[in-house]
């Protein structure tokens, strides 16, 4: 038995609960915490990124650095140091290694307990990794084994574990890297949701479960299961998460699940309609090499970037005619001409929106009906639920992008949320008033 500090054995019983009962009141000791963490699988566009209190870093880059090879100075470079020092693997250095293909990552709770510190990271990381992964399609990162805990600038806790993705150099081909730097291209663009979720010390829990179920759904949507791997869920199941993961959205925001989904249905019906255009246009530059695009009269048309190809449909309209005339198969070019009258006659895209979004309405009660189905053990037909797969996959992902962008704007999701009905009015209004959708789309926005 151990006396409390102060205290000398033997003790009577009203010392020992006056005891107990002081370290009970007692405030825990706090320090200023950082912790860091090792994932694999993963690459960043820069050697060092920075969102808010989180650092990341190109272990590749970094880690040679941080041991004087060559020695160049980075952000928290010397904290590094101290903190791979201890790791047989992370601590030395040996330039015949093969890449690691790791991350590593530096956040900063500031002044609080090391309880749970390095717990309450990981769910924060893991969740938006989860949720980029799912919203992009490319392959997440994978959890390390590595972490340590500094506070107040002292190594208080260390767990090691070999940070590399595994394999010899010949193991991951063209295809892995172009994932991983698709994840990190990804991963940048969210920089405004990424800082403002791993900036909040508790998410709310409407929130926070409401990414957890959409980062569940979308394993079934991950380019492993694209090239063949099994699913560890059915589409069933996975229509269904998203179904709950809007509800939890829709609580976050303050606002009924029929009226939620009521305002996403108009960026659907539009994300739909420019899907559509895509296609069309694809239809007729089908076989079409370079040399056909330099025709002047497609010019601007596609134009090609390190992510893909670029649209604009302002001069696909233009050059419509041209278009057409390149369109082989008569059903398509019709369906092509339908489409490009609606994108430059105010009236046409009236009326093809109007038509889309009473369509819409109907695909909207057909998910509700395949997800209470499956909640109730009785689920729809296969050929019904693969008909709302891609609606329910958008919506899940539209009302998530709605929610971090509240979180990073500060402000109510339902905000958000009117503004996004806000936008589809003022088109429609733009359109009764005679100004067609090329030509509110070729418009430069708003700053």
């Amino acid at each position: 038995m151990y006396a409390p500090q102060g205290l000398e054995l033997p003790l009577d019983d009203d010392t020992c609960i006056a005891a107990g009962a002081d370290a009970v009141a007692a405030q825990p000791a706090t320090a200023h915490v950082v912790v860091w963490l090792g994932y694999t699988h993963a690459f960043l566009n820069d050697v060092v990124q920075t969102h808010g209190p989180i650092t990341f870093f190109d272990a590749d880059w970094t880690i040679p650095n941080a041991l004087g090879h060559p020695g160049q100075d980075f952000p928290f470079r010397e904290e590094m140091a101290q903190v791979i020092a201890g790791d047989p693997d992370l601590g030395t250095f040996d330039d015949t290694d093969p890449p690691r293909r790791a991350v590593l990552v530096r956040a900063d709770l500031g002044i609080r307990t090391t309880y749970r510190a390095v717990e309450d990271v990981r769910v924060a990381l893991e969740s938006m990794i989860g949720a980029v992964a799912a919203t992009s399609g490319a392959p997440g990162w994978r959890p390390g084994g590595f972490h340590c805990v500094v506070a107040d600038g002292q190594v208080r806790s260390y767990t090691l574990g070999r940070l590399r993705t595994g394999g010899k150099v010949a193991d991951y081909d063209d295809a892995d890297h172009y994932g991983w730097r698709f994840f990190a291209d990804a991963f940048a663009r969210f920089t405004p949701e990424v800082t403002a979720v791993l900036a909040q010390e508790h998410l709310p829990p409407s929130l926070r479960e409401g990414l957890r179920l959409t980062v569940e759904a979308g394993q079934l949507d991950t380019r492993s299961v694209a090239l063949g791997a099994a699913a560890t869920i059915a589409e069933q199941t996975a229509v269904m998460l998203q179904a709950a993961a809007v509800e939890h959205f829709a609580i976050y925001a303050g606002v009924r699940w029929p009226d939620y989904t009521s305002a996403t249905d108009r960026s659907w019906v539009l994300a739909c309609f420019q899907g559509e255009l895509v296609v069309a246009i694809q239809w007729c530059l089908e076989g079409r090499g370079s040399a056909d695009l330099a025709d002047t009269a497609l010019a601007g048309v596609v134009a090609y970037h390190d992510h893909g190809p670029r649209y604009s449909f302002a001069a696909a309209y233009r050059a419509r005619e041209r278009l057409l005339d390149l369109c082989t198969d008569p059903f398509r070019r019709a369906r092509a001409r339908t489409l490009f009258e609606a994108l430059g006659n105010p009236a046409a895209g009236r009326e093809l929106l109007a038509g889309a979004l009473k369509a819409t309405e109907l695909l909207s009660a057909r998910w509700r009906r395949c997800r209470n189905a499956a909640t109730h053990g009785n689920p729809t037909q296969l050929e019904t639920v693969a008909s709302v797969r891609d609606y329910s996959r958008y919506t899940a992902g539209r009302a998530l992008h709605i929610s971090l962008a509240a979180l990073a704007e500060q402000c109510p999701a339902a905000d958000v949320l009117r503004q996004e009905e806000a936008d589809y009015d003022h088109l429609l209004a733009r359109l009764i008033d005679g100004t067609s959708i090329a030509d509110q789309w070729s418009e430069p926005p708003d700053n």
